[in-house]
């Protein structure tokens, strides 16, 4: 019996709202090349990771 996971994720992803000092705007930068998506994917199962 094994067991399939699968998820994926973008390295690029950010907060819209963040925390400043008063009277302060907070702003983040962003790199401009964009890389593609990850996806990862494991099966564990009775003899570990496969």
């Amino acid at each position: 019996l094994d067991f399939l996971d699968e998820t994926g994720f973008n390295e690029h992803t950010r907060r819209f709202y963040a925390y400043s000092p008063i009277n302060c705007r907070a702003y983040i930068t962003v790199p401009a090349n964009r890389s593609a998506n990850k996806e990862l994917i494991c099966t564990i199962g009775f003899r570990g990771c496969i």
